[in-house]
């Protein structure tokens, strides 16, 4: 889809000798040098996310301030103007939590891997939704490659995925809070930002749910994630912005939005008619892709079913 210079291919190498100053890790820990790259390429990631949906707020806002709307022009336009004014609002929260995140590496010397990782979900997820919104507002000219935005729309995409998938991460992030051998770790990181009642909140709020509920974690990592997002903005950890306030109500209306999607009880009927629904889709998928008005294209996806 995106980031087309890319060269993927494999390398096979055959007794290939590697002398010992040439070992990445030391003791012979792979699993540690790798994830502590991860953690690390985590923050490149959010990075890359806070920049790319600053460009493409800039290109839409440009763009809304000269085309007009009969008489207005469409930055004056008050839904756009609130439509922008969210915008701006998650990249004031995603370069709150970047800079804390920045912030315990020089202290710590390694990144905190809870704060890397929530700091890469809400910069992926909302570099996304942002460049989504601006390719809308610029109707045909958003979806013409020609412009900045089609390029940031395309090339974001990769970031929800690059570095560990977001699901991945909410599922480590959620099963921190849940699991009660990793659940001082996180809740060490609340406290260290002077936010230690939003974990207890969360502990209270998903006291009784199942860890092994993959609805469940998810649920979870996003708590875990929106509740950093809040203690960094309550804790000022950014540079002084007159957008504080409004950032705190924003994160306040991602975690009502959230919660009206909360897992209930796990329903064991539920489960097995999605089930019997899924199954009987993918046998009407396979008596289709039998049909020979498809293409060899479509033909192809019957290995799949």
């Amino acid at each position: 889809m995106g980031l087309r210079g890319i060269i993927q291919n494999t390398l096979e190498f055959q007794d290939v000798e590697v002398p010992s100053a040439y070992v990445l890790s030391r003791d012979q820990d792979g699993w540690g040098a790798a994830s502590s790259s991860m953690n690390r390429g985590r923050i490149g990631v959010a990075a890359m996310g806070l920049g790319a949906l600053e460009r493409a707020i800039q290109v839409a806002a440009s763009y809304a301030s000269h085309r007009r709307l009969g008489k207005l022009r469409m930055i004056e336009n008050s839904y756009i103007e609130q439509l922008f004014g969210q915008m701006v609002l998650r990249r004031e929260v995603v370069k709150a939590m970047l800079d804390a995140s920045c912030r315990l590496v020089s202290a710590q010397g390694a990144p905190n891997v809870h704060l890397a990782s929530a700091t890469k979900v809400l910069s992926s997820e909302w570099c996304g939704l942002v460049a989504d919104q601006c390719v809308q507002l610029l109707g045909g000219r958003g979806y013409d490659e020609g412009t900045p935005v089609a390029k940031i729309y395309r090339d974001a995409r990769i970031l929800r995925i690059f570095e560990g998938p977001t699901e991945t991460l909410l599922s480590h992030l959620g099963r921190c809070l849940l699991s009660r051998a990793t659940r001082d770790e996180i809740a060490d990181l609340f406290l260290s930002l002077g936010a230690a009642p939003v974990h207890a909140a969360a502990i209270k709020e998903l006291s009784g749910l199942s860890e092994t509920d993959g609805a469940v974690l998810i649920y979870a990592g996003w708590l875990a994630t929106l509740g950093l997002a809040q203690a960094v903005i309550s804790a000022g950890c950014s540079s002084a912005s007159d957008c504080a306030a409004a950032a705190a109500d924003l994160i306040s209306s991602e975690f009502a939005a959230l919660r009206s999607r909360a897992p209930a009880r796990p329903c064991f009927e539920g489960r097995i008619r999605a089930s019997r629904t899924l199954n009987a889709f993918l046998q009407d998928a396979a008596s289709s892709i039998r049909s020979p008005v498809l293409t060899d294209d479509y033909l192809k996806l019957e290995q799949y079913v």
